[in-house]
């Protein structure tokens, strides 16, 4: 599988910041790019934490290149990938509620809130990166777009206040 991570980080090298609202780091000339690079891909993995601060809708925006995917038997929006520990996760969100796409969510537990808006795939093992690809792999998906957020790996956030060195956050929620 082929997986490409798309984020953005300020000049001082943080991706977000501590409070609740979104931090707004890229350009318009960024987003187009992104939308290509998602256009481009199979599925498109975003964070628990992102879907809920941010609830993207996660589509591809090109309309030609939504056409080309159709032309060739796929659905208009690439397939939809999350991670959450908690399972904290509204069935109203637009990952869920938007587009035509697959959506997937990886879980260590069943969450049956989802299962009318989502494939739940669980384990009791841990989810790592192997585990995902391997999973999504076996649903036909080649090529992974991850869009990072600070809860994604090792990133950083910037604290609100201040220009200490941010803290570590989990790999996802």
């Amino acid at each position: 599988m082929r997986v490409t991570l798309s984020a953005a980080v300020t000049a001082d090298g943080y991706m977000d910041d501590d409070s609740p609202r979104r931090l707004i780091i890229s350009t318009p000339g960024d987003w187009e790019e992104v939308y290509r690079l998602r256009a481009a891909h199979d599925a498109i993995l975003a964070g628990a934490e992102t879907l809920r601060r941010d609830d993207p809708s996660l589509l591809v925006r090109d309309q030609a290149a939504r056409a080309r995917r159709v032309q060739a038997g796929l659905k208009p929006d690439i397939a939809k990938v999350t991670l959450t520990r908690s399972g904290g996760l509204s069935p109203r969100l637009r990952f869920f509620t938007a587009g035509d796409a697959d959506r997937y969510v990886f879980s260590p537990g069943e969450i049956t809130g989802l299962q009318n808006v989502a494939t739940v795939i669980s384990t009791s093992e841990a989810i790592t990166a192997k585990y995902i690809v391997t999973e999504l792999e076996k649903r036909g998906i080649e090529r992974l777009m991850v869009e990072g957020g600070a809860g994604q790996g090792s990133t950083q956030r910037r604290p609100r206040a201040s220009r200490t060195p941010a803290r570590r956050s989990t790999a996802w929620r």
